[in-house]
């Protein structure tokens, strides 16, 4: 649960209070998961990733995380009407591209990237489209360069839309290419307004992720050559044959905005 909070000492200053609620705070490593995503995203530093204030447990066992209130709305909630103007995904994915390569260099994977995720500002005084600025946020099943043993063997943690063949196998060895598999299915709908891959259940979208081929941009409308190949890379079921860092994908999208 995830309440606006006022700071009774600095007046007007707000900010986002998520608490883990307490029928699912029964276990030490759900308490553990839940407060990660305060150690991972306090380790990146980067604008377009949350700012976490502090993150702990109560006296009464309550564990919760404070962080920056964000006036703004869900990536998700722009797109549920539609596909979006091609400068503005490339311009706002772009900036995602950058907060999630800047994890992966600080040994970081988000493994749970999607629309819901990342949110859009409302940012006083734009003029265009142009002037979005976004966050990332949910970093609660990040995973460590350096963590080992705490995630149970054949578990599957992440978000069944946009999983990466890699991840529906519980590779317990992931890296950042499954993000960018992620953020491929993100660039995918935001462009075409629909998911690549119809499913009714878990199983099905694993199916799909790891045996369908990636339906073409092109059938849905006249997108740059470029662009076309960035997405195929992004999601091929291959991580070898994806753009080797975020880094490659964020100035893809930048020329492209």
């Amino acid at each position: 649960v995830v309440y606006e909070a006022h700071h009774l000492a600095l007046a007007g200053h707000r900010a986002a209070v998520k608490v883990l609620h307490s029928t699912h705070a029964s276990g030490p490593e759900v308490q553990r998961r839940f407060t990660s995503q305060a150690n991972a995203a306090s380790h990146i530093a980067h604008p377009n990733i949350v700012k976490i204030f502090d993150a702990g447990t109560t006296a009464q066992g309550t564990c919760l995380i404070a962080m920056e209130f964000l006036d703004g709305q869900p990536l998700s909630t722009l797109i549920k009407h539609g596909s979006l103007p091609l400068r503005r995904v490339a311009h706002t994915l772009a900036q995602v591209a950058s907060a999630v390569g800047a994890a992966h260099t600080r040994g970081i994977i988000h493994r749970d990237l999607k629309p819901d995720n990342i949110i859009v500002l409302n940012v006083p005084g734009a003029t265009a489209r142009s002037d979005d600025v976004v966050k990332v946020l949910d970093f609660g099943i990040a995973k460590l360069a350096n963590e080992t043993g705490r995630t149970q063997t054949g578990a599957l943690l992440g978000t069944p839309l946009d999983m990466s063949p890699e991840q529906w196998m519980a590779n317990k060895n992931l890296d950042g290419q499954s993000d960018i598999y992620a953020l491929g299915i993100i660039l995918y709908e935001c462009l075409t307004g629909e998911l690549p891959f119809a499913a009714e259940s878990p199983l099905q979208y694993m199916y799909a992720h790891m045996q369908k081929p990636m339906p073409e941009l092109g059938r849905v409308g006249e997108y740059p050559e470029t662009l076309r190949k960035l997405v195929q890379s992004m999601t091929s079921k291959q991580p070898q044959e994806r753009p080797a860092t975020m880094q490659q994908v964020e100035a893809a999208l930048r020329a492209v905005a």
